[in-house]
């Protein structure tokens, strides 16, 4: 009977402590005021849409399309970004890869500019890729972002990215 007791006193305790453990915060927007910073931070971006006007190949020799998104392999179409307070930024290749050796992560970091409008991306992968980001939308669940892209040549172009938070 004893044994019984404190078997059940100890229970007790270890689902007081655990479930009144705190998260450290760094990550999170608990209690913080509604900001864009917080709306970006602390969640995981899925790429959910990308179109590009005009219409370009997305791969050399492929067909000159404007929903990019649809003409992605569906190990693409899971990719996700992962903002921090910190300024750091996590690309991933979400759920699925298009290769099993396919690298999982890159590092990155991201800024805004002074009215928080633009964000600044730099992508650490085999070579480092900045990249602003006019904001479109970004919600609560919606992130929604602009850039312009020449690719080398004489054309620019507009590609629209579309995230959903997870």
């Amino acid at each position: 009977m004893k044994s019984i007791k404190i078997l059940l006193v100890t229970s007790i305790l270890i689902h007081i402590f655990t479930s009144c453990n705190e998260d450290s915060g760094e990550n999170t927007t608990n209690n913080l005021p509604e900001t864009r910073q917080t709306l970006l931070v602390g969640k995981i971006w899925t790429l959910s849409a990308q179109t590009i006007d005009p219409a370009r190949a997305r791969v050399t020799g492929g067909p000159e399309v404007s929903d990019w998104y649809a003409d992605m392999l569906p190990c693409e179409q899971d990719a996700q970004k992962i903002y921090f307070f910190n300024g750091d930024l996590v690309f991933d290749q979400g759920p699925t890869r298009c290769q099993e050796s396919d690298v999982q992560t890159f590092a990155g970091s991201w800024t805004f500019n002074s009215d928080e409008t633009i964000i600044t991306e730099l992508q650490q992968n085999f070579i480092n890729i900045i990249r602003s980001y006019k904001i479109i939308e970004l919600t609560q669940d919606t992130l929604t972002i602009e850039r312009q892209d020449n690719f080398f040549g004489p054309i620019t172009h507009t590609i629209v990215e579309s995230y959903t938070a997870n």
